[in-house]
């Protein structure tokens, strides 16, 4: 699994935020203030239930007010399909906030480092910046 605390050799400062199948985390690197999200593929393969998007909500607030750029760490399978019915209606809430933010010059990155299947490829579609890591050291086999 991705390691968010690499980040802080980078930064002056890290904040790490564990939720659902993901983490979020408030970076601050070279004096630019930043909002990183992390999937994490080992719950659920990463899959987005009701609590990530309660959070994702949160976290779309906080970087709307305090215009920030949006950092993701993608590697997901989509919504969680035993919850189906209650993440679509606000998963597309989020896919709509992503693209205002890009209206309005709030940059958003994806940085791509395992699969991203069915839903879990919107976001980096709709990103303003995407990174494919090729070969992730966090799955590599030893």
């Amino acid at each position: 699994m991705f390691n968010v605390l690499q980040f802080s050799c980078l930064g002056s400062r890290v904040v790490i935020v564990p939720i659902a199948p993901s983490l979020k985390s408030y970076y601050i690197n070279s004096g630019v203030e930043c909002l990183i999200s992390a999937n994490v593929p080992t719950i659920n393969g990463g899959s987005v239930n009701r609590t990530t998007l309660k959070k994702f909500g949160r976290i779309d607030q906080i970087i709307t007010e305090n215009r920030l750029p949006a950092i993701s760490l993608v590697e997901s399978g989509g919504a969680d399909l035993r919850q189906q019915a209650k993440v679509f209606h606000a998963g597309g809430t989020g896919f709509r906030s992503l693209t205002r933010r890009s209206k309005d010059g709030l940059p958003s990155i994806s940085v791509v480092f395992g699969s991203s299947t069915a839903g879990g490829a919107y976001t980096p579609g709709m990103s303003d910046y995407v990174i494919m890591v090729k070969v992730c050291p966090c799955t590599r086999a030893q």
